[in-house]
C-alpha cells in the first residue's frame, strides 16, 4: 500500500496489479479480488464523530472503505485500510514505507522518510509525503497508528491535517 495507490506482487517480485485509489470502486474490488485470488466480505461500518458510514470490501488485514471520508487524498474514490499482517488466504500486507501492522514503533521509526509522533502510549506515523511539509495543511500520503510502541493500522491515502 503507498500513498497513490495499492500495488499486488507475486512471490518474485512482480507486479501483479496497479491501481490507483481514484479507479473506480466496482472495477477496484474486481480488481483486488482477481489478484489476490480472494473474494471480499462487505459490512457497513456505523459512522463515528470523524468517519463518515463506510461500506467496507474486506480480505481480512487489507481493507477497501467507500467512501474514504473528508480525510482521504485527493482525487481518491476510496481509501485503504490495513489492520492485520495478511489477507484472509495469507498474503502478506506491507506498506510501501517498509513497515507492517505488528511491527514494534523502534523499527519503523529506523526506516527512512518516515515521519513519527509520539504522544505516549499512542503515536502517529506519516510516510510518503505528498506536499511541502508534515505541517502543510494540504499535506497527504500514508499514516498509520501505533499503540503502546506496536503498528495497530496504516490508512491510505490520508490527509495529515484533518480535524480528528
Amino acid at each position: 500500500m503507498a500513498a497513490e495507490g495499492l500495488t499486488v506482487t507475486d512471490t518474485d517480485g512482480a507486479v501483479m496489479l496497479s491501481l490507483p485509489y481514484s479507479a473506480e470502486l466496482d472495477v477496484a474490488i474486481a480488481q483486488i479480488s482477481e489478484a489476490l485470488g480472494e473474494t471480499p466480505t462487505t459490512f457497513v461500518e456505523d459512522a463515528t464523530p470523524c468517519v463518515p458510514a463506510s461500506t467496507v470490501s474486506s480480505w481480512g488485514g487489507l481493507q477497501l472503505l467507500d467512501p474514504p471520508g473528508f480525510f482521504g487524498g485527493p482525487g481518491a474514490v476510496f481509501m485503504v485500510r490495513i489492520d492485520g499482517v495478511s489477507t484472509t488466504a495469507g498474503v502478506p500486507i506491507v506498506a510501501s514505507a517498509g513497515y507492517a501492522v505488528g511491527d514494534s514503533l523502534e523499527t519503523v521509526a529506523a526506516l527512512p522518510d518516515v515521519s513519527i509522533q509520539d504522544f505516549g502510549p499512542a503515536a502517529w506515523i506519516w510516510s510518503e509525503l505528498q506536499g511541502a511539509s508534515y505541517d502543510d495543511p494540504a499535506a497527504w500520503g500514508a499514516f498509520g497508528i501505533a499503540t503502546d510502541g506496536v503498528v495497530v493500522n496504516i490508512k491510505a491515502p490520508m490527509t495529515f491535517n484533518n480535524e480528528c
